[in-house]
């Protein structure tokens, strides 16, 4: 070792000590003093300490190695927590196992032991997010690190991280990763904990969007909360893994409307990255739907962060651990990906900011946000739904799963021929937006748009999508010259029969005009 280079110690003692009781509890803890105490005279060493972990319950038909392991890890908790303590004392990072794995389960370990591969795989992608982290607080540090520097944008908008005890509104949008609340509740958690933040927390995800529909419809989406949204400290926005933005219009209007909103929130942008994202196709010029929108966050100067660095290292078989599915993240997931937004939001507040890349005189800005659009949607809490019961034969549903707490909500009818008339202020040239239930269900079927005094206008809107459930948002191809005399036209949606299928189910989400 030269004299300046820097070394990483990582220290696990102690499991045999206690177990086979090669030294009393007493005896161990004053040794571990020592050396806690020597190496943290060393300047080039940085120590982590891999705190003592319980021994593991059996699983089904097995037998325990300890017999007494109950009796045992009553005993190593208790030197965990005295050895964790004199760790630091002396300013020694401690990895504390159990609180990473926080349950113990009988199949994670072979012989109740020692741990599982995939155990050890996720213990040790941790540790070493673990240790980027002990020093990603050093602003300068983020463009020394490999893959890291990659991951994290802070863009340029000034703010100051709020103190202890400080009453902060969150606002979050996205997709069913939002909505399902795993990685907000990871957030919420990390925020009060670390920043002793009184925190109240705004979801507006909805399960099967994309930024299309936020892009349009988030201020009638977000109606119900009035003044604790006009008062939110930080919008935290999710896309990326399940968009079809390929071009990312709809996230660059969104996120240039929130950058401008009078109460001037710090707007981060989450791009979230799922085993799904290894598969996704790319578009013109090699980029996928998640790159685009990465270099779209960076260029607007919004606070942008990813975890493609754990996706580039995470094994198949390891998963699990985070993802409950191709997309969605599970508690650990969540627990993970939360905590490193609102990180992320302390490191941005202490850094030097970066140049926006696309800037804008404000006469220019104000043309780009500026939007007549108005959405008509069943989404949201009740009070922002401002689409109601239509025509006999269209019912409200709501289908609530895990990624939809608030349910895919829409008008929705089975019978053939059944019209909705929805009578809209259209611009010219026409933009109208029809966001409606696809999905694999062989039950779904089609339906006509058409609109009165538009003679000759007539388009056909699927509703089945092979291997998915989303709501898709449909451009209507409304000739120009169908808005020449009247603003106040009646769309009408007629359902049919799919093509060679008895199937006729259709659900209407909402419709937006610009």
């Amino acid at each position: 070792m030269t004299e300046h280079e820097n070394i990483d110690l990582f220290l696990n003692l102690g499991l045999h000590d206690v177990v086979y009781k090669l030294c009393s509890p007493a005896v161990f803890l004053d040794r571990m003093r020592k050396l806690f105490s020597t190496l943290s005279r060393m300047p080039n060493l940085k120590v982590t300490w891999l705190a003592i972990y319980p021994l593991l319950p059996p699983q089904p038909d097995k037998v325990a190695k300890f017999p007494n392991f109950e009796e045992l890890n009553t005993i190593l908790r208790s030197v965990t927590n005295q050895t964790n303590q004199a760790a630091l004392a002396y300013n020694i990072h401690v990895f504390d196992i159990a609180e990473k794995l926080t349950t113990w389960k009988a199949n994670y370990s072979a012989d109740t032991v020692h741990l599982k591969e995939d155990v050890d795989d996720y213990l040790f992608m941790e540790l070493a997010n673990n240790s980027i982290e002990t020093i990603s607080m050093d602003p300068l540090s983020l463009s020394k690190l490999p893959g890291l520097s990659d991951d994290l944008s802070c863009g340029n908008q000034n703010y100051t991280l709020p103190g202890a005890n400080q009453s902060i509104s969150i606002v979050f949008m996205g997709g069913s990763v939002t909505s399902d609340g795993k990685y907000i509740r990871g957030f919420k958690s990390f925020a009060e904990k670390n920043f002793q933040w009184i925190t109240s927390i705004i979801n507006l995800g909805e399960a099967g969007t994309g930024s299309l529909y936020h892009s349009l419809c988030w201020k009638q989406t977000s109606h119900g909360f009035g003044r604790d949204l006009a008062s939110a400290r930080f919008v935290i926005v999710e896309f990326c893994a399940n968009d079809f933005d390929l071009h990312a219009t709809s996230l660059r209007r969104l996120l240039l409307e929130l950058l401008t909103t009078p109460s001037n929130p710090t707007v981060l942008y989450y791009c979230h990255l799922s085993p799904k994202s290894r598969m996704n196709s790319l578009g013109k010029g090699g980029l996928t739907v998640q790159d685009r929108h990465w270099e779209l966050a960076k260029k607007l100067g919004v606070i942008a962060i990813r975890d493609k660095l754990m996706i580039d290292m995470l094994l198949k078989r390891d998963e699990s651990f985070f993802f409950r599915d191709a997309v969605h993240l599970n508690d650990r997931g969540g627990s993970r990906v939360g905590g490193r937004l609102a990180e992320a939001l302390k490191i941005c507040a202490s850094k030097g900011h970066t140049v926006r890349q696309e800037n804008f005189p404000p006469a220019k800005l104000e043309n780009i946000v500026a939007t007549r659009a108005r959405c008509f949607t069943s989404l949201g809490p009740p009070e922002s739904r401002n689409i109601h019961a239509l025509v006999n034969g269209w019912e409200f549903v709501q289908t609530k799963h895990i990624s939809a707490p608030n349910g895919k909500n829409g008008y929705e009818t089975t019978t053939p021929g059944a019209c909705l008339h929805i009578t809209l202020n259209i611009s010219c040239p026409p933009v109208v937006t029809l966001f409606h239930l696809a999905s694999s269900s062989p039950d779904m079927g089609d339906a006509t748009v058409s609109m009165n005094d538009c003679v000759g206008y007539s388009q056909l809107v699927g509703g089945r999508l092979p291997g998915a459930t989303i709501t898709r948002g449909r451009k209507l191809s409304l000739p120009q010259n169908c808005c020449s005399t009247y603003k106040n036209r009646t769309i009408s949606l007629c359902t049919e029969h799919r093509h060679g299928k008895n199937s006729t189910r259709f659900r209407m989400i909402a419709i937006a005009t610009e």
